[in-house]
């Protein structure tokens, strides 16, 4: 990915703000989010902008899907986004 580009990616791992993210074409980065209001949980597909030698995640797309639980507070907790229920 060259300077200034922007391109998608689906999340791979993530602890906190700090993302490992994958993209078609099997590239890996590590990246942070652009801001504390992203989000993004394992599953999620992400628009990344690469200035210099930092990577940033700028926007998670629409989800098809969302799997959570409840937190300490009974809120919903996200925990994977995009799965689909496969049958073997």
């Amino acid at each position: 990915m060259s300077a200034g580009t922007s391109l998608t990616a689906r999340v791979v791992a993530g602890h906190s703000r700090l993302f490992v993210v994958e993209t078609a074409g099997g590239d890996r980065f590590t990246c942070l989010t652009a801001s504390r209001n992203l989000r993004p949980v394992c599953g999620d597909e992400v628009r990344l902008e690469q200035g210099g030698q930092d990577t940033v995640i700028t926007e998670v797309l629409p989800r098809r899907s969302l799997f959570s639980k409840a937190d300490a507070r009974g809120r919903p907790a996200p925990i994977a986004a995009n799965r689909s229920e496969e049958r073997r």
